[in-house]
This record gives C-alpha cells, structure tokens and sequence, in this order.
C-alpha cells in the first residue's frame, strides 16, 4: 500500500494512529514514504517504522476534522 494522503505538513506534529488492530496511541510524525511511514513516541528518542499496512487511519491531534484513512 502506498502514502495516497498524509500530507508532508504533519510531519514534526504529534497525531493519532489506529492500527488495524484497532489500538490507538499519540505519536510524532518522524518521515512518510511511499512504502510507510516513521513515528516515535513522546518521551523515546528510538523512531519507530511501520508499513501503510498496519494502519486503519491518522488524524492531527487536537483535531477531528482532518485524517488519513486507508
């Protein structure tokens, strides 16, 4: 599965991400790429990648109005 959304300007912010296990957890946004993307979490410097697959949807946090959803 390919980026088909998230747009570069949310990259450096905080978001939410829902996996298709249905977890949700706050994350900075580190790199999108076309094969995925890299987060890492508030208080951990390790960056962390994931393929788009494992990704239900995204969104800004703080806000409800604008996400990704694959």
């Amino acid at each position: 599965m390919e980026n088909q959304g998230v747009p570069e300007s949310w990259i450096g912010q905080e978001v939410v991400l829902h996996t298709i296990s249905d977890r949700e957890f706050l994350a900075t946004l580190v790199e999108i790429k076309d094969f995925g993307f890299a987060y890492h979490f508030r208080d951990d410097e390790d960056i962390i990648f994931a393929p788009w697959s494992v990704l239900r949807w995204m969104r800004l946090a703080g806000e409800g109005d604008e996400f990704y959803r694959t």
